[in-house]
């Protein structure tokens, strides 16, 4: 339809630059690796080249930070693809699920797809979520050498992972589900519920990693390799008993969770507002406009950084299109 002369889809920005007809030509032979050498084994293969080449770029520009986030991002998808998700309660619930390692501000830095399995790891003794940090955090370093707090959510927190990275000198701190740390605080989540508003349990495991439960709206439940009880910091929160906003009392790790987890969300964010579609029966169509969305959005988080000019993600798209 853009190459259309009628006014309401016409648009001369792509007619004048290429014909239809080799745009469809390109588009129907796309690819990004040779079919004749595909791994079997990795069910993204089509596409690895280019994530793998998309990764060292992004590691190249990352800012230099401390703290990293690590979470989860899906990218829509209705058609039938083995590695297709659905994630009940998500805003997008159909789709293939993407690892992301991420600065607090959003720059997404290392992303690789999930495929229920991870081929060729050397961390086959932990997690799926476990060994996917560890690849981030060797990814990290390599690129730039140093030590780093990771952060991330309770898929992701273990003993062990928290007691490899500590041997790797880095830090990490994390929620927690119910029953996968051991020795947890002896206050059960009922009885601390009980409590006054802002009360907390903590206990040292494994090789001095301390679980923390504090009761806000709901008990939480969080494991640190670094950040500890104290120093202890006040919270504004709304009191349904006294009708006001009162404040309590926050252990450190929790307030270093809250601060430093929501990177990858705030990516998520960018992109959704914008996002591209394509109607093709190509399966990597989807996670291959996710790769391209990944990078705009990296390059507006560097332009805020380095440029006095500010402007919001729409007219920083608009104008690397008009380019």
């Amino acid at each position: 339809m853009f190459w259309e002369q009628r006014t309401d889809a016409h648009n001369v920005l792509i007619s004048a630059a290429m014909r239809y007809d080799p745009f469809e030509t390109i588009f129907s032979n796309l690819h990004v690796a040779d079919n004749a050498y595909l791994d079997p084994a990795d069910k993204f293969s089509k596409l690895r080249p280019l994530i793998t080449k998309l990764n060292d770029r992004c590691m190249k520009f990352v800012p230099n930070e401390t703290y990293f986030s690590f979470d989860e991002s899906m990218v829509p998808y209705f058609g039938c693809h083995g590695c297709k998700q659905y994630i009940r309660g998500k805003p997008i619930r159909f789709g293939y699920k993407f690892w992301c390692g991420a600065t607090c501000l959003g720059y997404i830095c290392w992303f690789q797809p999930y495929q229920g399995t991870i081929p060729n790891t050397k961390h086959e003794e932990y997690s799926v979520g476990a060994s996917i940090v560890l690849q981030f955090s060797e990814a990290l370093t390599e690129a730039h050498p140093g030590q780093y707090h990771f952060v991330f959510d309770n898929f992701f927190t273990s003993n062990a992972l928290l007691d490899k990275l500590s041997s790797m000198r880095h830090q990490a701190t994390g929620t927690v589900r119910k029953g996968p740390i051991d020795k947890a605080p002896s206050e059960s989540d009922v009885a601390l519920k009980k409590k006054e508003r802002g009360t907390f349990d903590y206990r040292i495991v494994g090789k001095g990693n301390i679980v923390c439960r504090w009761n806000d709206n709901s008990v939480v439940t969080t494991a640190s390799s670094s950040a500890g009880i104290h120093p202890l910091c006040l919270v504004n929160r709304y009191s349904q008993k006294l009708k006001k906003t009162i404040q309590v009392q926050q252990p450190d790790m929790i307030k270093v969770y809250n601060h430093f987890m929501g990177g990858v969300d705030r990516a998520n964010e960018n992109t959704d507002k914008h996002r591209a579609s394509i109607h093709g029966k190509k399966w990597y169509s989807s996670p291959f406009l996710f790769c391209f969305e990944l990078l705009l959005q990296n390059a507006w988080q560097l332009h805020k950084t380095y440029d006095e000019k500010q402007m919001d993600f729409l007219e920083f798209c608009r104008r690397v299109v008009c380019h």
